[in-house]
């Protein structure tokens, strides 16, 4: 009979999609510029979540013409 194994083994370490950090930066635009720098600063530091966070906030930046992004701080709140 074999022993069973008594302590974790090594994770799995799943790719990250890099569309995820995808942005659509409008040129001249103050906000897309700060969150872009954000977002690389974040992947530099291993932040995934915030650099996801701040690539999303680009994506529904109202000034790009997003219908969704008026509605973007409801679903936040909820």
């Amino acid at each position: 009979m074999t022993e069973p194994v008594r302590y974790s083994e090594n994770p799995v370490e799943l790719p990250i999609d890099s569309w995820l950090y995808v942005t659509d930066e409008v040129a001249g635009c103050g906000v897309c510029t700060a969150l872009a720098r954000e977002v690389n600063g974040a992947l530099k530091e291993g932040r995934h979540r915030s650099a996801f966070d701040a690539s999303q906030e680009i994506r529904n930046h109202p000034a790009h013409g997003n219908p969704l992004a008026s509605t973007a701080h409801m679903k936040a709140a909820t």
